[in-house]
């Protein structure tokens, strides 16, 4: 049914980090009055979130056995990147640190220093404090080609 209407058959759904993951709201959680239970929170509601999108794709699956629907593991990704940053060329003292800070994210940059920014964000996770580098961008969609190739 959904083929025949959205002309959709293979399917990638990509699930969500693990919130305290993302700089600015990991810093948000830190500055809370009970840090501890905040990110405990977090990681809650982030796992609730992909236990409900899992079930939802099961779903969705069910009532339409035409479609390869995969969820792409991103969270896992993340996580994978943050327990072995060494093996992926990244390196674990810069993992949580943005190579643009939040605070100057409106700012503009000098050309001269677009290049030297790019070479920074050659091994880091995050470009700002809430969005991945390209590189990180190029380990996840990396995965999700390997989930059409089996």
């Amino acid at each position: 049914m959904l083929k025949e209407k959205v002309g959709a058959q293979n399917i990638i759904v990509g699930n969500a980090i693990s919130l305290e993951k993302i700089p600015f709201i990991k810093k948000w959680a830190l500055s809370a009055k009970n840090p501890q239970e905040t990110m405990s929170k977090l990681r809650a509601s982030s796992k609730l979130y992909n236990e409900s999108l899992s079930s939802e794709i099961q779903e969705l699956v069910g009532c339409n056995s035409e479609l390869n629907v995969q969820c792409l593991d991103i969270n896992k990704i993340l996580q994978d990147i943050y327990n072995n940053p060494r093996t992926l060329g990244l390196d674990p003292q810069l993992i949580e640190v943005p190579v643009f800070p939040w605070e100057n994210r409106f700012d503009s940059v000098d050309k001269t220093k677009i290049s030297e920014l790019y070479e920074t964000a050659k091994n880091r996770v995050w470009w700002d404090d809430s969005h991945f580098t390209s590189y990180v961008h190029k380990l996840i969609s990396d995965s999700a080609l390997e989930l059409f190739q089996m």
